[in-house]
C-alpha cells in the first residue's frame, strides 16, 4: 500500500519540476522523492527489527538464571512451520511449559495500561498484537508430541550445559 503511494507522490512531484523546469529536472526531483521515501520506509522496518531483536535479548538474560540453577529448559527463537512468525521463548519446567513473547514497550512517553478490558501502550489500542501472541501459543500447543531429548554436560567448568531438542 505504501510504495504505489510514494511512486505517485514522486511522479506528481517529477512532473511539477518538470511543468517548471525541464523532463531532466522532474525526474531527478521524481527520483529523489522516491529515494528518499524508500529509504525512510526500510530505515522504520530495519530499527523495528533491531529494537524486537534486543528485547528479546533482555528476556533470554532474563530467563537465564533458571537454567543456571536447573530449574528451566529455555528454547529461543522457534519457527513456526509454514510461518515468518516465530515463538520467542518456550520455557520448560517441571511444574510445566511456558511460551514467554516478547514485547519492547520503552518509550518514556508511552505506558501500558488496561481501559475498558483493552490492552494500551500509550493511545495504541493492542488487541491485535494479543491475538498475535494467542495464535503463536496455539501453534505451540499443537506441534508436534514427540519426546523432549535433554543432555546435560560439563564442559570443564562448573557450570553445566543443557542442550534440548526434539527427539
Amino acid at each position: 500500500m505504501v510504495l504505489p503511494l510514494l511512486a505517485a507522490a514522486a511522479a506528481v512531484v517529477g512532473w511539477a519540476v518538470a511543468t517548471v523546469g525541464n523532463w531532466q529536472l522532474g525526474l531527478v526531483a521524481a527520483f529523489v522523492v522516491a529515494g528518499f521515501g524508500v529509504q525512510r520506509l526500510y530505515r522504520r522496518a530495519h530499527n523495528s527489527w533491531a529494537v524486537g531483536a534486543a528485547g528479546e535479548l533482555r528476556t533470554a538474560r532474563f530467563l537465564a538464571p533458571l537454567v543456571r540453577r536447573g530449574h528451566a529448559v529455555v528454547l529461543h527463537d522457534r519457527a513456526i512451520p509454514g510461518s515468518r512468525a516465530n515463538l520467542d521463548h518456550l520455557v520448560f519446567t517441571a511444574a510445566g511449559a511456558a511460551y514467554v513473547d516478547t514485547k519492547n514497550w520503552t518509550s518514556d512517553k508511552s505506558r501500558l495500561t488496561v481501559q475498558g478490558g483493552t490492552l494500551r501502550y500509550g493511545r495504541y489500542d493492542q488487541t491485535r498484537a494479543l491475538q498475535t501472541v494467542v495464535w503463536e501459543a496455539e501453534q505451540a500447543a499443537r506441534a508436534p508430541r514427540r519426546p523432549l531429548k535433554i543432555s546435560l554436560w560439563a564442559p570443564g567448568s562448573p557450570w553445566i550445559a543443557v542442550k534440548c531438542q526434539w527427539a
